[in-house]
This record gives structure tokens, sequence and C-alpha cells, in this order.
């Protein structure tokens, strides 16, 4: 009999063993048959002569069908604690744990003392008294959160204006479990919230900037009251709807759990996307940031190369002119550069010089800062002289476009489309254009490192990067290509590591397997412009941890001779201009931070898919 018992207690003892070990989530309360009761003081002080301030009770309080809101509160507080007082319109609180109505108020210009006990439901202030909310008439029922507060002024301090109607937005957000990307504030509207791989729910805690408004949480069809946990997993949407009763506005958290997926792996599941594509389709003009990043990452084979080449020899001569845009400067450039991957000559495409049109200044000022960052990008990849500027033209020097850059440079440091606050886009294009001249300039250092600082400042929680309100894949990709192309490594320096976040996990967020990458998390599936950008970053960063020559640094490209006549006029040809020797390119390396890359990216097309406002801010190229 004494084994017996021994055996059955040791079974017992295992057991509890075990309940122990598994996850505390798996047994966490649904609270179905509970309400939350909270009662506190946080404007009455001690030192003011209040008996007790901050938060008294935080409980969970079992309820029946004979529940009220009175004898929760009631149970909450215990005995004694509680002084509940019959009126003309029903009960009213008069005190809780000595504190009583009128402590602590003045008399107001009206003739009355405001201060005393008020309560809210699910975060918004009671329309009625307590006596109307109960379990037998449907206004009571199990998650309900119940917190009693104590005003001095009559509900201002702790958050309700009735006079305000304007307000229809949410204060705070708070989350038990996970990181929200970007940081909550008032007017940003959408997030992601990146949850722990173990996470099973959440609980969500939102106020509002008034609580006359009511705050509704639901994952589809489906509310969740203020108090209960939500299920969540990759992939849940989140809405949290703040109404003041004719207006509202709509917050969205995309659940995800940070991606484990390798970098290496992401660029070579592109590289082979990319190398599955139709020769004919995929290597012609106006493709060039596929053929770009291909060649950069030595996955471009020659006939692909030939067939891209040949394209654009046929569009130059269609067009008759080495200009091949007549507004966007940045097409140019952009053919420029992937020529010079491919290791054939701009300077003689069909016998016309495409850096000629660079020459001019005035084109390039037509289009804006960008455009200064690509010509600097394309004269510099392989240290191409400028061509001389026809006349009536403005001559193009280094100087010129360098000094387009800086003064484009924010006062509170990095860049912007539109002046206000530092863009991730617009900085690291503009930190990659002056990388090259990072160790022989001392204004471009000194902006270079104040954009870096701008780029770690702005970088999101979850190691991600946003542009105009919208965490997305092409500006995250675009930091990583500024970062590489300069030779920072996101993967060690500690002021690109948010939250044990990085970068890579940041991209890895957006990544579709065997598709690419989408541009946001409210785009179903995966785009072109977005796997474009995205790719080229992961090849950058590849070029960087295997000591290669950044992605936009062409001198390890062995240029093709052709024996094609130049037909293209003289002010076309490649007549050198004398410039100052300070803006010679130099391939140093910054000594900042924990030392790392940088480099560069346009994200151009898939901003036509913005707003109105960011298509005209961010537009690049035609």
């Amino acid at each position: 009999m004494v084994k017996i018992k021994k055996r059955i207690l040791a079974v017992l003892l295992t057991a509890a063993m075990l309940i122990m070990l598994l996850p505390l989530s798996v047994f966490a309360e649904t609270h179905e048959n509970q309400v939350h009761v909270v009662v506190e003081n946080m404007t009455y002080k001690m030192e003011q002569g209040a008996p007790w301030e901050g938060t008294k009770i935080d409980a969970w309080v079992t309820i029946e069908s004979s529940s009220t809101a009175l004898s929760v509160l009631e149970t909450a507080v215990g005995t004694g604690n509680l002084d509940a007082v019959a009126g003309y319109y029903g009960t009213y609180i008069n005190g809780i744990y000595g504190i009583t109505n009128g402590d602590g108020g003045t008399i107001g210009e009206y003739g009355w003392n405001p201060a005393g006990w008020m309560f809210e439901i699910n975060g918004t202030m009671a329309s009625s008294g307590i006596s109307n909310y109960t379990v037998s008439a449907g206004t009571l029922s199990g998650g309900d959160e119940l917190v009693f507060e104590y005003s001095l002024d009559g509900g201002p301090d702790i958050g309700y204006d009735y006079s305000d109607t304007e307000k229809k937005a949410l204060k705070s957000l708070e989350v038990s479990d996970g990181v929200l990307s970007p940081e909550f504030r008032s007017g940003q509207t959408s997030y992601t919230l990146t949850i722990p791989s173990d996470t099973e729910s959440i609980v969500l805690s939102p106020e509002a900037e008034n609580k006359t408004e009511t705050i509704t949480v639901s994952v589809g069809d489906t509310e969740y009251k203020r108090a209960l946990e939500i299920p969540v997993d990759t992939g849940t949407q989140i809405s949290i709807v703040c109404s003041n009763g004719t207006e509202e506005t709509t917050y969205t958290l995309y659940v995800k759990k940070a991606s484990s997926v390798a970098t290496a792996d992401m660029k070579k599941d592109m590289l082979d996307l990319y190398s599955k594509g139709e020769k004919d389709t995929t290597c012609v003009y106006g493709n060039e940031w596929v053929i770009l990043t291909m060649a950069r990452a030595d996955e471009l084979p020659k006939e692909w190369a030939d067939a891209y080449y040949a394209s654009v020899e046929d569009t130059v001569k269609s067009l008759k002119s080495a200009k091949l845009d007549s507004t966007y400067a940045t097409t140019n450039a952009k053919v420029v550069l992937t020529l010079s991957a491919i290791g054939k000559n701009p300077s003689n495409v069909a016998g016309y010089n495409l850096l000629a049109p660079l020459a001019d200044m005035n084109y390039i000022n037509k289009q804006g800062v960008n455009a200064a960052i690509y010509a600097l990008l394309a004269f510099d990849a392989k240290d191409y002289t400028i061509p001389k500027a026809q006349e009536n033209e403005e001559q193009t020097t280094r100087e010129a476009l360098i000094q387009c850059v800086l003064d484009a440079e924010l006062e509170t440091g990095g860049w912007d489309w539109s002046g206000i606050q530092a863009d991730p886009d617009f900085t690291a294009m503009a930190i990659q254009a002056l990388t090259p001249y990072y160790t022989t300039n001392g204004d471009v250092k000194a902006a270079v490192d104040r954009g870096l600082q701008a780029l770690s400042d702005i970088q999101n929680p979850d190691g991600s990067f946003s542009s105009w309100g919208v965490q997305n894949s092409c500006s995250t990709a675009q930091v990583l290509l500024a970062l590489s192309g300069i030779g920072i490594n996101p993967a060690t320096d500690s002021r690109f590591i948010k939250n044990g976040y990085t970068i890579f996990q940041g991209l890895g967020d957006f990544y579709v397997a065997g598709s690419g990458f989408r541009y946001d998390f409210s785009s179903p599936t995966a785009d072109g412009y977005s796997t474009a950008q995205v790719s080229q970053a992961l090849v950058a960063y590849d070029r960087l941890i295997n000591q290669e020559k950044s992605f936009y640094d062409m001198q390890d490209v062995v240029m093709e001779s052709t024996e094609e006549e130049t037909t293209e006029v003289v002010t076309e040809a490649t007549t050198a201009v004398t410039e100052n020797s300070t803006a010679t390119s130099s391939n140093g390396t910054p000594r900042t931070g924990d030392h790392a890359p940088l480099g560069f990216l346009s994200c151009v097309a898939i901003l036509a898919v913005l707003s109105f406002a960011a298509t005209i801010g961010k537009k690049q190229e035609k």
C-alpha cells in the first residue's frame, strides 16, 4: 500500500513538473465569465492629503446572471471599502478606500466641486450610471473591463472631455507582447506587430485621446473586448476603430513572427527567379535594374548581356539622340550604370555618347537632386571623364554635382524629398552618391556621418524602414544598399540593430518564397519593382561580405572594345573637362560607429502606387 502511494505521488509530481514546463499561454485564462476591475487614483496626490494614490485594485471578478457593475466593484474592493449612495438618477459612487467625492477638488466657476469618482467600460467613459450595467440587461458581460478613476476636475484630467466632439484618435496603444513598427503615434494608422515565435496570443490596451470615444478591436468579423487575449500568428490583421459617434479612425496592425530566412537564401532565390526568365523579355531596354543586379552578381550570361545591349542600340537609333528622355536625366544615368556593369562602353552606343546629356547641368537640375545623385553614380562607376557641354548649356562638374547634393541636406541631418524630415530612401541615395568622396572631402564626410545617424534614428523597432508613413521593402532595401556601399555591416553594427532585430529580418518579413518581395504588408503578393530593389541590396551586401567592389563601383568590370565609328556630333564626344582635384573619386571606408557598409538603389516606379504627393515627391525617372 505504501509503495502504491509513493508511485501515485511520483506520478503526480512528474505531472506537476511537466505542467510547469509547458508555456503559460497553453493555460491562459479566457475570462469568459469574468470582468476586469481596476480602481485607481492618478490625480489626487498623497502630498495633497490623499490616503493613497496609484492603482489600488487590478483584479478579475467572476460574474453570474445576477451580477451588476456595482456588485462586481463591491466584490473587488471588499466589504467596508466602498461607499455607494442611492440618488435620484440611481446609485453613484461616493467613496472608495477613504477617498470621497470632493476631496482635493475646488469650487469652480459654476459654484460646485467637480472632484469625484468616474468609471469607464472597455476604454470609454460610461454613458449612464453604474446601476444600468447588469448581466441581465446585456450591458455587462465576460471580458468587460471596468476602470474606476478619481478625477479632480470632472474628467479632463483623466482624459474625458464631453465638450470636445472633434477627437477620434488613439492617444496610446500598448501591446502585451511584441514590437510595434513604427513606434506608435496618434497620426500613424498602419503598423506591423512583430511577435516572438512562441507567442500565440496578445492583449491590446488602446487608449483614446478622449474617453468619450468608443474603441472597437476586431480580427475579421470577430470582436475582442479590451482585456481579452487575441489569438495571433503571422498574417493576422487586427483593426482598431476609434469613433466619436459620427466619424472614426481605423488603425491596422499586421502581425508577423520575425523572419528567420537566411539572407543568402533570399538572394539565391531571387537570382534563380531572374535566371528562369525569358531572354527576349528580360534583356530589354527599360529593365535596367534586373540586368544590373544579375551582372553585379556575376549571374548574367554573355548572350543576355549582348541582347540587352542590342535593345539599347535599337532604342538609341530609333530616337536618333543620346538623350533617352527629355525630362528625366536619371534614365541616361541608369543605362550608363547598366552598360558599365556588363562591360559595354556607354560613350559609343550606335555612335552616340550616352554620357553627353549628363554634361548639361541644366538638364540635371530640371529633374532635381536625385538626378545629380544618379549622375554622380554614373560618372563614378568607371571614373568616366565628364564630356564637354554644348553651347548654351551649363557645364556639369563633379564639384557641382556634389554641392547640389550637399545643399539639399536637412539642417537636422539626412535628406528628404519634401525637406521636412529625414527620409530613408533619399538619405540612402545621397550617401551612396557621396561615398567615393567620404575620405577626401570634409564637408562630405560630415554630411554622410549625419545621414548615417539619421538613418539609425528613423529605423523601425523591427529593423525595417518606413517612408511617407508606409513600412516597406524598398526603403529597407535602399538603406541596405547604402550601408553595403560604404562598408557598414548592419548585421553587426549596433546602430542598425533595434530590439535584437536587424535590417535583414526587416527585409525577410516582406519575402514571398519563390516569387520575390512585396512592397508593404497590405500587398497580398510580390511585385517586380520591390523584388528588383531588394535583390540589388542583397547582391550589394554579398559583395561587401566577400570583399568585392561595391555594387556601383564598376572598376572590376573589364570593358569590351568596339570598332564602331562615332557618328554623333563633336559636342557629344568625350571631350575632357578640367576638374578640381579635390573631387577625385576615392574608395575610402569610414571608420565610424562599429564599422560596416552602405550602397545605393533606385526606388522609383513603386512610388507610383503611393499617394499623389509621394509620387510627385519621390519620382526618380519616367
